[in-house]
């Protein structure tokens, strides 16, 4: 009803603030989100909710972002913050194991990421990075995507 009402669909606990919430073009009851630390799955709308934060590839590193792919809601990408080797992961599974994909990106730290659901020949991707965006095309590296654009956050 464009927000006129709202329903509670969690009882997530989180003693700090959620900081990401993704719902799947290809099915509204799969959705997730996070704090800092902690991510959460739901696939049916909000009824029953999984707590994922021991299957992240990596901890204590803060969450920053979470994308998922336009034609599968178990097909997920996140980033992390911090000045490291690994800073973006890819889950096919829904976030139960969890790839690395950081190659080509410098160790900086990830703000977002946001697939170009405009190309359905493959997976483009991109990030935005403590210096710019950089883009990623199915499986090559990720490159510098920064014609006419600033190198900033």
């Amino acid at each position: 009803d464009l927000g006129t009402s709202w329903t509670v669909i969690s009882t997530i606990n989180s003693s700090d603030r959620l900081r990401n919430l993704v719902v799947a073009q290809t099915n509204d009851q799969v959705i997730y989100t996070s704090d800092q630390f902690n991510f959460y799955r739901t696939t049916n709308g909000g009824t029953n909710w999984d707590n994922l934060t021991s299957s992240l590839p990596v901890s204590g590193l803060v969450i920053t972002s979470i994308a998922i792919n336009s034609n599968d809601p178990n097909h997920i990408w996140m980033t992390f913050g911090g000045y490291n080797a690994t800073r973006v992961f890819q889950s096919i599974n829904g976030g139960n194991t969890w790839t690395d994909i950081s190659a080509g990106l410098p160790s900086l730290p990830m703000y977002s990421i946001i697939q170009n659901t405009q190309i359905t020949t493959e997976i483009h991707l991109y990030a935005g990075t403590e210096l710019g965006v950089y883009f990623k095309k199915g499986n090559d590296n990720w490159i510098p995507f920064n014609s006419n654009l600033a190198n900033v956050q």
